[in-house]
């Protein structure tokens, strides 16, 4: 081998390693959009038990005042109980609400993110194979570049 087909074969190694390397950057940049969209997931749930956590907190609160309101007006005890009544009924349906709130988004959000993994996976499937392909077709480059200025030098120095 002679300078020149040595600097060509560098050339065309230098090429494969820039794509390869610029397809490990692209996969890690889909893995960092993954793992947020876990992280959000994760971080939408936790959201969900603090508010069942304030909501119980506050149920209790109001049960607290209604024992008090009972206990301090004994002549108004009908009243209090029916208002304690309607608010744990009211509460009740809150509860209900809130639970089927959270468990529909959860839903959706699970769908959405298996439909996001999906399409990533995908991406990345597809993104390999126009890479492995690039690769294929520039080592066939590399392969006849370096024959042919083998050839020319032959020429030449004859």
């Amino acid at each position: 081998m002679t300078q020149l087909t040595d600097t060509l074969e560098k050339t065309f190694e230098t090429q494969r390693e820039m794509m390869e390397q610029g397809q490990e950057m692209i996969e890690q940049s889909i893995e960092i959009q993954k793992n947020a969209v876990e992280s959000l997931t994760d971080a939408i749930q936790d959201g969900e038990q603090v508010g069942e956590q304030v909501a119980e907190i506050n149920k209790e609160a109001a049960e607290t005042y209604f024992d008090t309101l009972e206990d301090s007006m004994d002549e108004w005890d009908a009243s209090v109980s029916e208002a304690r009544e309607a608010f744990e009924q009211a509460f009740g349906q809150v509860e209900e609400l809130h639970a089927d709130t959270w468990s529909t988004f959860e839903e959706e959000l699970q769908s959405a993110s298996e439909s996001y993994d999906e399409l990533t996976q995908s991406v990345i499937d597809n993104f390999r194979n126009a890479v492995e392909s690039t690769l294929e077709v520039q080592q066939n480059v590399e392969e006849r570049t370096v024959e042919t200025a083998e050839q020319v030098e032959e020429q030449t120095t004859e």
